[in-house]
């Protein structure tokens, strides 16, 4: 008989990152744009850096959603 193989489990890690209200690149402390240089995946509103901002420093790998909401648009995430 075979023993079953106990899973493998990957150590994950969430950063919350405010970029205030009226963000831009440049305004953004350094160990920001570090932790954001080395994203997997980021979430993000409309409230924060735009999704272009955010691809210049993300990686190509890494995955950019919106879960901002607005108005009446079919596109915002329910609550």
């Amino acid at each position: 008989t075979k023993t079953p193989s106990k899973p493998t489990h990957t150590q994950t890690t969430v950063h919350i990152i405010g970029t205030g209200l009226t963000p831009t690149l440049m305004s953004l402390p350094l160990s920001t744009v570090l932790l954001l240089s080395k994203a997997d995946v980021v979430l993000y509103d409309s409230l924060g850096l735009s999704h272009n901002d955010i691809c210049k420093v993300v990686p190509k790998h890494c995955e950019v959603i919106c879960v901002g909401k607005r108005g009446d648009s079919k596109k915002s995430w329910k609550q």
